[in-house]
């Protein structure tokens, strides 16, 4: 998996991913964890950059979230102001 070029606007990050060989352009959402260790990115969508299909397996979408998301300890106090 390779990921380049990132736009950030707001709290979507937009970013071109290659998977198998195959461009898509993936949205993300920032969201605050609500606990140690939880997701800070959500899935908003996908698309398969020659034909916009959304013809990956749920495995490979998967893959791809685990990479975006870091397993961190969270000091949730800190998101809840």
């Amino acid at each position: 998996m390779e990921m380049s070029k990132f736009i950030l606007h707001g709290d979507i990050l937009i970013m071109k991913v290659k998977i198998d060989g195959v461009d898509y352009t993936f949205s993300i959402r920032w969201k605050a964890p609500k606990k140690p260790y939880d997701e800070t990115w959500e899935l908003v969508s996908y698309a398969k950059n020659s034909t916009g299909e959304k013809d990956l397996s749920e495995e490979q979408i998967r893959t791809f979230m685990d990479t975006v998301n870091p397993k961190m300890n969270w000091n949730i106090a800190d998101f809840q102001k």
